[in-house]
């Protein structure tokens, strides 16, 4: 390890002004780093005493510095050297001549050189003085310069901070409305929760099994209560043959409704029953009143015995023999008149008013069968509204849910037209953007550093401004295509459109003179025709009798279709107000349209119709 020696022997040759206080071993560890050591082995074997300037030479260099004598560098060195080189050898008095000749070309060479050298320097110093003062007048511009490239950064990073939170926003936007869809996607094969239900975004999404299968559990229910009310012999009631079949009651028309007993064999059973009833219920009725008196008069009869008996046995009479017997004549007579009192009452009275009480009763038979009959048509009417009102509840389901499902896919169908259009709108900017960015990306819209004299081939804007700026055979001639001759041409043209402008302004000038002169010429033509004369309608008329005609009736022809216009206008208009206040006869007009033009939406528009109709009946 003598490499920090070498290091230290080295800067005593070069006569390094420490150079006693070092020692070799401190400089070891240099020369261990990769970086420095090998620029310290070329230090220590090329740098010796040849390689130092003391400081007696620095001082006389700065003298001659300080002098202001010419100090030789580069090439000028190089031939001082070999000029000292070659003196310092022996010359002939000819070789001597020419070298001094040569020398003296030499210096009148470099003289005219040392005064364009002048020449160019005092250029330079006007240049450097022009580019010191556009550099003062450049200092605001570089200021206002960098204070709206500062404007413009951070406007650039607002703008970018908007785009990336919109762009976020957008994402977020979509990955939501991509959830929406994807949250809760119908699948018949597994059975959803309720919390699955309660989360689900669409009706779409949730699955009808359960609705279908409480809806049989409802249709069953319902059957099962419509056989049980309406029982085995419905039919018969329904007038229906087919026992099995069961059909609602028709009390719409009252000739159409048939209740139990209203065939023919049984009126026929019945009106016998009735007759029956009338022949039977004024006999039972005579002898149910006869039996009654006879009874009555038998407890009466009965009761004056026992009042008798018991005035024998109190010994309370004290009548004769003769005023018994008158008594009893008396009471004889008068039970005589009371018989044929009770014979005229049951004979002739009661007979008539069990007559008519037998009449009364077949009106009270016939009224307790119709009310029979109306209890069971109201029975049958009110069970019929009860399957009738959970029918309408059932069908009301189905169509609320159907109704759902159309507005639910409108609104898919609304949604997926604009993601579309949204889509389409997105890949034409991104077809734009990417052509954009391939013509910005071309080599020929980048700023050249350098300045072209010719125009590039591959510049075909340049190139056909040139072929239509210059002549067909001035290019001909040209073997590359100038900047300078595309301006010398474009300077042309102005000169032409110039030359152009000035000639349409002389040709219009001249015109308005022309004109003016046809109109003098015009005026004296009229003054010789007419010889200052006058009628009372004015000047005479120069045209021919057929043109005045012809040109009246086309004056009248076209104020006749003026009213017209006038009329069909405000005919529209009044139509038009018409339309627009009243919805039906708008509604009919599209209809009419849609006929004529568009079968589809008129199909449609009356399937709604229909749908609204049924939907204010069932309401």
């Amino acid at each position: 390890m003598n490499e920090g020696k070498d290091f230290v022997r080295t800067l005593h040759k070069i006569g390094y002004k420490s150079r006693h206080q070092l020692q070799g071993e401190s400089f070891d560890w240099l020369f261990e780093v990769d970086g420095v050591a090998d620029f310290l082995h070329w230090f220590c074997e090329n740098i010796s005493e040849d390689n130092y300037v003391s400081k007696g030479e620095l001082e006389k260099f700065e003298v001659i510095k300080s002098d202001g004598k010419v100090i030789l560098e580069g090439q000028e060195l190089q031939e001082a050297l070999q000029d000292i080189q070659s003196a310092d050898r022996q010359l002939s008095d000819d070789k001597l001549r020419e070298e001094i000749s040569r020398l003296e070309n030499h210096k009148k060479k470099c003289q005219e050189r040392k005064d364009k050298l002048v020449q160019h320097r005092n250029k330079l110093s006007m240049h450097h003085t022009s580019v010191t003062h556009r550099l003062t007048k450049m200092g605001p511009v570089e200021t206002s310069a960098e204070k709206q490239l500062h404007e413009q950064s951070e406007k650039i990073h607002s703008d970018n901070l908007q785009t990336n939170a919109g762009s976020e926003r957008l994402c977020k936007g979509v990955t939501d409305l991509c959830g929406l869809y994807t949250h809760c996607t119908p699948n018949a094969s597994y059975t959803r929760s309720t919390h699955d239900l309660e989360n689900a975004n669409f009706l779409s999404q949730i699955s009808l099994e359960t609705y279908f299968r409480e809806e049989e559990v409802f249709t069953q229910e319902l059957t099962k209560y419509t056989k049980k009310q309406f029982f085995k012999d419905i039919g018969q009631i329904a007038g229906g043959s087919d026992v099995s079949r069961y059909t609602f009651l028709d009390i719409s028309s009252p000739t159409g409704v048939i209740l139990h007993g209203e065939n023919e064999e049984v009126f026929k059973r019945e009106c016998k029953e009735l007759a029956r009833l009338q022949s039977e219920y004024p006999v039972g009725l005579y002898r149910s009143i006869t039996a009654q008196v006879n009874s009555q008069s038998t407890e009466a009869a009965v009761k004056h015995l026992e009042h008798k008996c018991l005035a024998l046995q109190q010994n309370s009479h004290q009548k004769t023999e003769t005023e018994l017997r008158q008594l009893l004549q008396d009471t004889e007579a008068k039970l005589q008149q009371i018989h044929r009192r009770v014979t005229m009452l049951t004979e002739v009275q009661l007979k008539s008013l069990v007559q008519k009480i037998g009449e009364l009763q077949t009106s009270k038979v016939l009224n307790g069968d119709y009310d029979l009959q109306i209890a069971r048509q109201d029975y049958f009417t009110y069970k019929q509204d009860q399957v009738i009102k959970q029918l309408i509840v059932q069908k009301a389901h189905s169509e609320f849910l159907t109704m759902a499902f159309e507005v639910e896919e409108k609104n898919h169908r609304q949604t997926h037209q604009l993601l579309s259009g949204i889509s389409k709108f997105l890949k034409e900017n991104q077809l734009s953007l990417k052509s954009r960015m391939v013509m910005m990306s071309e080599p020929l819209l980048l700023p050249s550093t350098t300045l072209r004299q010719t125009i590039d081939s591959r510049d075909s804007f340049t190139t056909r401004l040139y072929h239509i700026i210059i002549d067909s055979d001035e290019q001909s001639h040209d073997l590359f295509y100038k900047f300078t001759t595309l301006v010398d041409g474009a300077k042309k043209l102005t000169n032409q459109l110039t030359l152009l402008k000035s000639s349409v302004t002389s040709s219009g000038t001249s015109r308005d003179d022309t004109l003016a002169l046809l109109e003098s010429s015009l005026n004296e033509c009229e003054e010789m025709l007419y010889s200052g004369s006058t009628t009372t309608g004015g000047f005479p008329q120069l045209c021919p009798r057929d043109i005045t005609n012809s040109i009246t009736q086309l004056t009248q022809f076209l104020d006749v279709l003026e009213e017209k216009l006038l009329e069909f206008i405000s005919t529209v208009t009044t139509k038009k107000k018409t339309l627009q206040n009243s919805r039906l006869l708008a509604k009919e007009r599209n209809l009419f349209v849609y006929f004529y033009t568009q079968p589809a939406k008129l199909r449609q528009a009356l399937t709604e119709i229909t749908a609204r109709v049924q939907a204010s009946k069932v309401s």
